[in-house]
């Protein structure tokens, strides 16, 4: 790693990321988020509509964009990075939407 590559913007600076291990930390917690609100929403009674069908289908294909996200900034690979995490972004757009 270079050190271009080791310098941390200002505005990441302030999302309390500093390095790897913070980002990673910050994505797990921005996960743990989601699953909350999903917890929220479907609760835990057997009172199956399609609206939660829909909502466990997004649920579950942001679940495996972040494991890929992380994944691929591990592989230090920024092109799959930036590609999953765009569609990650615009999969939790959509569940804030419904």
């Amino acid at each position: 790693m270079n050190a271009r590559s080791a310098e941390v913007p200002d505005w990441v600076r302030k999302l309390g990321i500093t390095d790897r291990p913070s980002g990673q930390e910050q994505a797990r917690a921005s996960w743990n988020a989601l699953i909350s609100a999903g917890r929220r929403v479907l609760g835990t009674g057997m009172d199956y509509r399609v609206e939660h069908l829909v909502f466990s289908g997004f649920l579950a294909r942001a679940q495996g964009l972040h494991e890929a996200a992380v994944a691929a900034i591990r592989a230090d690979n920024p092109y799959a990075a930036f590609t999953l995490l765009r569609a990650y972004a615009e999969n939790v757009a959509a569940i804030l939407y419904v």
